[in-house]
């Protein structure tokens, strides 16, 4: 069984998500790609993460998105996508949409 190396942050957000992910799951080599649950994360786990998320990055992930982006490069990715969406601009009409 190969392991896969680890990959670092390679941005603001994904770095700040591996902080929180080391303290929560006190284990240093964490990569962008390593599955949460794979990583020794469990349920309270990943509820005190999505807490520390929410208080300290201002954007709350439910739980059945966090088992669908279970890594910190999805997660980062998943983030991203709601901020462009709380910031994206609003339409004139209701039935418009800006892609």
């Amino acid at each position: 069984n190969q392991q896969q190396p680890i990959e670092p942050p390679t941005t603001e957000l994904e770095g700040r998500l591996h902080e929180l992910w080391t303290e929560v799951l006190d284990h240093k080599t964490i990569g962008i790609n390593t599955d949460f649950f794979q990583a020794g994360g469990h349920s309270i786990k990943a509820i005190k993460l999505l807490s520390r998320i929410e208080s300290e990055l201002s954007t709350r992930i439910d739980l059945k998105h966090f088992y669908e982006t279970p890594t910190i490069k999805q997660q980062a990715a998943y983030i991203e996508t709601l901020n462009w969406v709380d910031n994206a601009p609003a339409c004139e009409e209701q039935d418009e949409l800006i892609i």
